[in-house]
């Protein structure tokens, strides 16, 4: 049982270039950002249950043809397929589950064009700006920013809001390196919702993370 409310609620979404097309543009919520060929490191991943269950998530590419996400995400999943910012698919393994900082990590084959995040070297400042992408509602890839408070060295906490959909996303520093994946958020609000695919999303913070201790841990 996780400690906040997870974000991996399913929904299928489209990588676009356009920032203002985000889920969630009208609304003041979220400070978005421009769109950046970093972004092309940022994948959906569906997973197949038992019982006809399935379920979609974020993630992001990262050196050695590797995804790292949530665990959440892919906790209880029997199958996995990645899928890239131009369309591409591909078959996904889990190897490496840690659910108790809530990372996770699949192995795929990565095509060419795709943006490989480099893992940061050292973590954020508290305070810091980062930026968080994610598929979170029904339309395309979102990106925003927000500015860091340190937990620990396993968990980032970020000043923002993220809907259902944002689990496993990343989160950059400002060299768009690696420093964070999107767990979920805290505490719901009542006033803070968004409209997606005709249905009323509840927006949750501040953002819970794996911070960067959790990330190495988990690629190692």
């Amino acid at each position: 049982m996780y400690l906040l409310r997870a974000l991996s609620c399913g929904v299928i979404v489209l990588f676009s270039q356009t920032a203002y097309s985000q889920v969630g543009k009208e609304t003041t919520y979220w400070n978005w950002t421009e769109p950046s060929e970093l972004h092309k490191a940022v994948v959906r991943i569906k997973v197949q249950g038992s019982q006809g269950m399935s379920w979609s998530g974020s993630g992001a590419v990262v050196s050695g043809g590797r995804v790292i996400t949530a665990a959440h995400v892919l906790d209880q999943g029997v199958s996995f397929s990645v899928e890239f910012f131009d369309g591409t698919v591909a078959s996904g393994k889990v190897i490496n589950l840690n659910t108790k900082v809530d990372v996770g990590v699949l192995s795929c084959e990565v095509p060419a064009g795709v943006t490989v995040l480099k893992v940061a070297e050292n973590p954020p400042e508290d305070g810091s700006y980062v930026e968080i992408c994610g598929f979170g509602g029904s339309g395309p890839l979102r990106h925003f920013s927000g500015h860091t408070g340190i937990y620990s060295e396993d968990i980032l906490g970020v000043d923002a809001y993220v809907i259902p959909g944002d689990s496993g996303g990343c989160v950059l520093n400002e060299k768009g390196e690696l420093v964070g994946v999107v767990s979920g958020g805290m505490c719901w609000s009542s006033s803070k919702v968004v409209k997606a695919s005709g249905s009323t999303m509840k927006a949750t913070w501040p953002v819970r993370c794996g911070g960067l201790g959790a990330i190495k841990q988990a690629l190692k």
